[in-house]
C-alpha cells in the first residue's frame, strides 16, 4: 500500500523551476544568466546538502537559431556542473564548479544559505561573439535546463529532479 501511495507522489510532485533567463551584450559577446527559483531548496534538498554525500547540479545552456520548416539549429551548447560536499568535521561545504568537465572554480562555504545561493545562480556565461549572428528579432532563442540527483527517497526510489527546458527569444544587433 505504501508503495502505491508514494510512487504517484514522486512522479507528479512539483519540482524546481527556472525563475529567469537573461542575456546581455558586452564587448560584442553574449553573456547569459540563469536563476533557479529559490523554492527549490526544500527540506529534502537541504538534508541532501547536509549529508556527507556529494550532490551534483548540472546546468545546460544553449543558443539556437530558429528554423521554421526544419528543427532549430544549435549554435552553442555549454554544460556546467556544480558539486557540493559537506564536511561534518569542519562544518564546511566544498563547492566545485566544472565547465565541460574541467574544474574552473573551487570554494569553501560555511553557510547553507550561501550554498543555496550559489546553486541557484549561473551568472555571466559567455556564449561567444555575436558578430557571426544574423541581426533580427526572434531569429535566435536561448534555453536552459538544470538537473540534480536528489537524495534517495526512503533510500529506495532514486529520483532525478529536472527543471525542464526554459526558453527565451533573443534579439540580436
Amino acid at each position: 500500500f505504501l508503495i502505491l501511495v508514494l510512487i504517484p507522489l514522486l512522479l507528479f510532485s512539483k519540482g524546481p523551476e527556472i525563475y529567469t533567463i537573461s542575456a546581455e551584450l558586452e564587448n560584442q559577446h553574449l553573456f547569459v544568466n540563469v536563476i533557479l527559483d529559490k523554492n527549490f531548496a526544500n527540506q529534502d534538498i537541504v538534508d541532501a546538502l547536509n549529508s556527507t554525500n556529494p550532490i551534483t547540479f548540472t546546468y545546460e545552456v544553449e543558443l539556437l537559431k530558429k528554423k521554421f520548416v526544419m528543427p532549430s539549429k544549435t549554435m552553442v551548447k555549454i554544460k556546467f556542473k556544480k558539486t557540493v560536499q559537506f564536511d561534518n568535521l569542519t562544518n564546511q561545504y566544498e563547492l566545485k564548479v566544472y565547465k565541460e568537465d574541467e574544474l574552473i572554480d573551487k570554494v569553501t562555504l560555511t553557510s547553507i544559505d550561501d550554498v543555496i545561493k550559489e546553486l541557484s545562480e549561473l551568472k555571466n556565461v559567455d556564449l561567444g561573439a555575436v558578430v557571426d549572428l544574423e541581426p533580427g528579432e526572434n531569429a535566435y532563442y536561448l534555453r536552459a535546463r538544470i538537473t540534480l540527483l536528489k537524495s534517495f527517497f526512503l533510500w529506495v526510489f532514486p529520483k532525478d529532479v529536472d527543471t525542464g527546458w526554459m526558453e527565451k527569444d533573443l534579439k540580436t544587433p
